[in-house]
């Protein structure tokens, strides 16, 4: 076994708590591995000088622009991207399926009653170009259309700061055109944060007449934010340490170049952004509203009847036109909602979290969440958390 130093490069921005929550992936697999020597710097053009002087043996990190990939083919090293900014970055990567990531916003609020849509993004972005489309073509599918509004980039050069598009006149006045109410989808928290930003100058409400929804799940961020942020959040951390266990495969030579590794975006943490059904039967939404509230615990279609007071067929009727699945099935939905919540936040285990979410049992637990997650419970916090 070759154990010489490793030089390791980590190109990240500090400033984002998901590349933060990446580090510390990393530095879970860094244990027991002292060979490796790390260096960070951020993922800027200027860094090329830096990273070709000091020769490092691999790199992580943001690979998101031509300067820093064409420094990578210079040094000849095995190189893993985890941003996705480029839709080639000419090396190894480790991230979100970002398709699936513009599939379940797409889903999370057609569930919620919307009918009118948008996304906000980059297409300078991967990433952002992905999510687009996916999200698109799944309101397409159940037959509705998606208003764009992208992002410009002379809009970013006269903005240098993270909040580069705060007084963006273009997004306000594309807010203010669009049929209300309207669920928009961000690319990711801080231009979500921005839609929040100019929802607040242009005086259109939130989440009444706009239902805004980002993703990474910075948590600080979308708490600050007001009102606070719906996001879609991620796992970064077990990305990081994938991250970190591929470059040593690649280094090892044990994995061709190149290779790619997706993962599962984790659930939609819904905050007051996106706390409102737009479902104007109430009959149906007091029904969702009690279904949602009390997910874990042991409710019956007849505790939904008895809480809104009609018969079980007219219930039953009203939720297969208006959301297309039945009572129960909304149960379950929301049972395995508060399930991923658990997995990912907490460390108890799956008979307790089985019944802390409202199942009879984790093997019934385990058969629902595969159906509607499309994964196991055990791998979705592995996952999520990295073991």
């Amino acid at each position: 076994m070759n154990l010489r130093e490793r030089k390791i490069a980590l190109l990240f921005n500090m400033r984002t708590a998901v590349q933060r929550q990446m580090l510390r992936g990393i530095s879970r697999f860094a244990v027991g591995v002292p060979h490796w020597q790390w260096r960070g710097a951020l993922p800027v053009a200027g860094v090329h000088r830096e990273l070709l002087a000091w020769k490092p043996d691999g790199i992580i990190g943001s690979i998101e622009n031509a300067v820093l990939v064409k420094v990578v083919q210079q040094l000849g090293v095995p190189a893993v991207d985890i941003s996705n900014c480029l839709q080639n970055p000419h090396c190894l990567r480790v991230g979100m399926d970002d398709e699936k990531i513009g599939r379940l916003a797409a889903t999370y609020f057609i569930e919620r009653g919307f009918n009118t849509f948008a996304y906000v993004g980059d297409r300078a972005l991967w990433f952002s170009e992905m999510r687009r489309r996916a999200y698109v073509a799944a309101l397409a599918a159940e037959g509705y259309t998606c208003e764009e509004i992208l992002i410009v980039d002379k809009e970013k050069s006269r903005h240098p700061s993270p909040f580069w598009v705060t007084d963006n006149d273009g997004l306000k006045e594309s807010l203010l055109h669009l049929r209300k109410p309207v669920a928009v989808f961000a690319a990711c928290d801080l231009f979500a944060l921005v839609v929040l930003s100019c929802c607040q100058q242009a005086g259109l409400t939130v989440p009444d007449s706009i239902a805004v929804l980002g993703v990474d799940d910075d948590v600080t961020l979308c708490s600050l934010a007001r009102p606070p942020l719906s996001s879609i959040s991620q796992p970064a951390e077990g990305i990081g340490f994938a991250a970190a266990t591929l470059l040593d495969m690649a280094i090892t030579k044990q994995v061709p170049v190149p290779a790619c590794r997706l993962f599962n975006p984790g659930s939609v943490v819904t905050r007051a952004s996106t706390d409102a059904l737009n479902i104007h039967d109430p009959d149906i939404r007091d029904a969702v509203l009690f279904i949602r509230h009390n997910a874990g615990r042991p409710i019956s279609i007849t505790h939904v009847v008895d809480a809104v007071a009609i018969s079980r067929r007219h219930l039953e009727q009203k939720f297969q036109k208006l959301l297309g699945h039945t009572p129960q099935d909304e149960i379950r939905r929301a049972r395995v909602d508060l399930a991923k919540r658990l997995l990912a936040q907490t460390d108890m285990p799956m008979p307790a979290i089985a019944a802390r979410a409202g199942f009879a049992n984790a093997t019934r637990m385990g058969i629902l969440f595969r159906r509607y997650v499309g994964t196991t419970p055990r791998k979705f916090r592995r996952d999520m958390t990295g073991c």
